[in-house]
């Protein structure tokens, strides 16, 4: 059971693999199935962030999460690029009070960056994170392609759940294990 609850609000403009790569990797050259090619890498990529807890792609997040007052939090689906807003909620309903970085609440780390409210709180956590591609780990990429060609090949067979074993070998080093 997660702790917190995120919303992805701006989906990612690029991915991880392009057509082209994802059809180098299944050796086709014909542009017969590239719909349903592209369908299965945005499926596979989102699955593939949710099951690890990262971002791939830059995209925009919102993080809705009851914090306690001096209590440091990762925050979830990193990398973060940049938080663009903090606010807590006054009264039912209402999330009035915008946070100011330094005063209100501390940001720490690089990469992987922790968030502690003065005073805690429930609120919102507004900020862009992802990984850019071009420095998308090449494991986490070929474990992608390697879900694609699974699901692609296995297309109108009865699907099982989670990833193939290829796959899964290579993503789960990708893992954050931190809201476990």
């Amino acid at each position: 059971m997660k702790m917190f609850d995120v919303k992805t609000t701006t989906e990612p403009v690029t991915w991880p693999v392009t057509l082209t790569e994802v059809k180098t990797h299944l050796h086709l050259t014909d542009s017969d199935n590239d719909t349903q090619l592209t369908d299965i890498f945005k499926q596979v990529t989102k699955e593939v962030e949710e099951f690890c807890g990262i971002a791939i792609g830059t995209q925009t997040k919102v993080w809705t999460f009851d914090f306690c007052g001096g209590v440091e939090y990762k925050i979830p689906y990193n990398p973060v690029a940049s938080i663009t807003s903090i606010t807590r909620k006054t009264e039912a309903g209402t999330y009035g009070e915008t946070l100011v970085v330094n005063t209100d609440y501390d940001l720490d780390g690089q990469l992987e960056q922790t968030l502690k409210i003065f005073g805690g709180g429930r609120c919102k956590v507004t900020y862009v994170t992802g990984t850019a591609f071009a420095t998308c780990p090449p494991s986490l990429k070929l474990g992608i392609l390697n879900e694609i060609a699974h699901r692609y090949e296995q297309r109108g067979d009865e699907q099982t759940f989670g990833f193939s074993n290829d796959a899964l070998n290579l993503i789960i080093k990708h893992k954050d294990f931190s809201w476990e």
